[in-house]
């Protein structure tokens, strides 16, 4: 049986990630120097698989982070932020989304299918490098990489069977009591990297009976400028924090999901969402 220590990517062989962001946030971009940096990046995307652009409006939701601290809108009015455009690229084929405005640069990823990490985050950076190079008052003020995780279980009881007691310790189900809606939220920091955790449960149905949503929010971050210029002349930085993400995914499973998530053929009729990679 292999420790927990020792498991890397390759042994997973299925997993319940659904959503992938890797955003960097960014002042000093004019509306008139985004359509030139827009014009420079085209065959960037073009080059990775993305045949669409569009062009839409920036909402109070683009600027929903984690954090504990908030990232600054230098006191624009809502009426403005509504104002301020964004160019977004898609990759239809991967259910793949960049967006680009003048206040930050992110992809997102609706996951069906495993899609490794190199594939979408070196498209960001190398659109982020021509940010660097291009725009002469560019300031960095946050890059990160967040990860949700979700599936849905017939059995709660069992939910620490496959997710560690420290992360998911419900109150109330030794009593056979039935959870309505369980959150909890950590924000630490080791180094430089910042971590948000958002762990929740939430109760509802499915096909008609009892079911839950259990949802493993992890999110890691740098704000020193010196970090994030660092990160961008270093690729291999940007793999680093993807690894620590890793790790923290690990801990919040148990080992015998894990070994569950390695097999070839899995198949556990408490849980619904995990889906084999490809």
């Amino acid at each position: 049986m292999i420790m927990k220590k020792d498991v890397n990517r390759e042994h997973l062989k299925n997993n319940f990630l659904k959503n992938i962001i890797v955003r960097f946030d960014y002042t000093g971009i004019a509306e008139v120097e985004l359509d030139t940096i827009i014009a420079e990046v085209k065959p960037i995307f073009k080059s990775a698989g993305y045949t669409k652009l569009r062009e839409e409006y920036l909402t109070e939701m683009d600027f929903e982070l984690q954090d504990p601290e908030n990232i600054e809108i230098e006191g624009l009015p809502i009426k403005e932020i509504r104002k301020k455009k964004a160019y977004v690229f898609a990759n239809e084929k991967k259910d793949i989304e960049c967006k680009i405005s003048t206040r930050f640069a992110l992809v997102s990823i609706q996951n069906h299918k495993y899609i490794p990490f190199a594939e979408y985050s070196e498209t960001l950076f190398e659109v982020v490098k021509t940010l660097i190079n291009k725009v002469e008052f560019l300031n960095c003020i946050r890059f990160g990489i967040r990860k949700v995780n979700q599936c849905i279980m017939k059995d709660i009881s069992k939910i620490n069977e496959y997710f560690e007691t420290d992360f998911y310790n419900l109150y109330g189900l030794k009593k056979g009591n039935k959870p309505k809606i369980f959150e909890t939220k950590d924000c630490f920091k080791e180094e430089k990297y910042n971590f948000n955790l958002t762990r929740m449960v939430v109760g509802g149905e499915y096909e008609e009976s009892v079911a839950y949503q259990v949802i493993l929010d992890t999110d890691i971050y740098i704000t020193e400028a010196s970090d994030i210029n660092e990160l961008f002349s270093d690729t291999s930085e940007i793999n680093i924090m993807n690894e620590k993400l890793f790790e923290v995914y690990k801990s919040a499973i148990t080992k015998e999901f894990i070994e569950k998530l390695g097999m070839d053929n899995y198949n556990d009729q408490n849980i619904i969402g995990v889906e084999k990679n490809e």
